[in-house]
């Protein structure tokens, strides 16, 4: 595989990311597994607007799901995903501390 095309791929999973819904949601799945109902009701997120959310989520290999019966239930693929999502947060707070130091030394 050509580094431009693996390139390509993680701007995919990085596009999963560029979204407060999904960010929650691997938030919630960090806890644990969650039917397709859990997760409409802890977000408030439209049945349309989830599907389409965990479709990509999915379709990226971040998300995981199964059948069981009538109803899908979700999971991470991986525990490295809340790790991606931890450590983005860790970056994001060291950059809100650095310009709050900037700002008070003006």
């Amino acid at each position: 595989m050509k580094n431009e095309e693996l390139y390509l791929l993680q701007a995919d999973v990085f596009k999963v990311f560029a979204n407060p819904l999904r960010i929650e949601i691997v938030e919630l799945l960090s806890q644990r597994t969650y039917s397709f109902k859990e997760l409409m009701d802890c977000t408030g997120a439209l049945k349309s607007n989830l599907s389409q959310h965990l479709t990509m989520m999915t379709k990226n290999g971040l998300v995981k799901t199964k059948k069981i019966g009538l109803h899908n239930y979700y999971e991470l693929s991986s525990k490295k995903v809340m790790k991606s999502c931890v450590l983005i947060k860790k970056i994001l707070i060291d950059n809100m501390k650095l310009k709050n130091a900037l700002l008070e030394n003006l």
